[in-house]
């Protein structure tokens, strides 16, 4: 309670950085709102993050591309090269989100007006919960966690190697390595020793096997369109998308590492 200047009572003001002001059950309301919503954003992003990756190591599945009325399928190496970027936008995303829950629950818990055992049991989600109830939440809530977290990262991991199988082709032969050895190709990645300008990459899985399937099929147009697709990539421009994607998985680790300090949401 604070006096005004004439002297008489006026209701106090909230902090600003209090998100969310009422009751004590509205405020743990909105927090549990907020928690569930995270999961199930996390639930979803983690989960394409990790089909992105696993389809990227398909070598011959094609994808229908958003504007397939101008460039027709894609070969899944462009996930290699986009995937990333997804993956990383959206952990970081959620990591924003989760550092928001976790303070809701902190001042939750430091809430004067919560009953000490009353108040962590409300957070815990585990009122009228029997011991064994209890663990299987707790177990439940690290699954929960280890999704939002570690899945985006192994989904990552996954992408940056799919992302480096990928190799310059030759200038006189653009369906040919312009180097056949995986020492060359990585550094050329790494150290550009192809040369500093973009182009359209060859991922020697896909490409040989697309090529294998190619060389099968009976019908000179179906041949054709797989040769084609064998082919059909977005530009890289190494060596600086090489180390912006290595660095992309270092400051994910980082940031995961992070978290420790911020306690459970």
């Amino acid at each position: 309670m604070t006096v005004t200047e004439a002297g008489s009572p006026a209701e106090e003001v909230p902090p600003k950085d209090v998100p969310h002001t009422g009751t004590v059950m509205e405020e743990l309301k909105y927090y549990t709102e907020e928690r569930d919503k995270l999961l199930k954003f996390s639930l979803y992003s983690s989960g394409i993050s990790l089909l992105l990756a696993a389809t990227s190591r398909i070598p011959t599945w094609e994808v229908s591309s958003p504007v397939a009325f101008l460039v027709g399928s894609l070969n899944v190496g462009f996930l290699s090269i986009l995937g990333p970027i997804f993956t990383f936008g959206t952990f970081a995303y959620a990591l924003q989100w989760r550092s928001r829950v976790a303070d809701l629950r902190r001042a939750l818990l430091a809430d004067s007006r919560f009953d000490a055992e009353f108040g962590q049991a409300a957070v815990e989600n585990s009122l009228a919960a029997t011991p064994k109830l209890a663990r299987r939440r707790s177990i439940l809530r690290s699954a929960g966690g280890f999704w939002l977290v570690a899945i985006p990262i192994l989904a990552y991991t996954i992408l940056l190697c799919s992302f480096f199988d990928l190799t310059r082709p030759a200038k006189d032969h653009p369906d040919q390595y312009q180097y056949p050895t995986r020492t060359g190709q990585i550094a050329d990645l790494l150290l550009g020793t192809g040369g500093w300008s973009g182009f359209a990459p060859l991922a020697p899985s896909i490409h040989d096997n697309l090529k294998r399937l190619a060389d099968e099929q009976a019908e000179a147009k179906e041949r054709a369109r797989l040769t084609r697709l064998a082919q059909q990539m977005p530009w890289i421009y190494p060596p600086f998308q090489t180390w912006a994607y290595v660095g992309g998985l270092l400051l994910m680790l980082w940031l995961a590492w992070g978290i420790r300090s911020e306690g459970r949401m």
